[in-house]
């Protein structure tokens, strides 16, 4: 397995599991997507920091 392989990012300390995986806009690395505390979806991406909000499913649905 290379570094290639493994996904960046993981929901924080508290935060429910991981609900997908979106790709980071600045690193074009693999983010997990995490439920916000106000019901929204997010991504954090470990290798460049970055906290962005994720495609949300109501929106996908339409």
């Amino acid at each position: 397995m290379t570094t290639d392989d493994v996904p960046h990012g993981r929901p924080a300390e508290g935060d429910p599991p991981n609900l997908g995986r979106v790709q980071c806009p600045n690193c074009c690395r693999l983010a997990f997507v995490v439920n916000h505390s106000m019901g929204l979806l997010h991504y954090r991406c470990e290798l460049c920091l970055t906290v962005g909000a994720a495609p949300q499913p109501e929106a996908a649905e339409r």
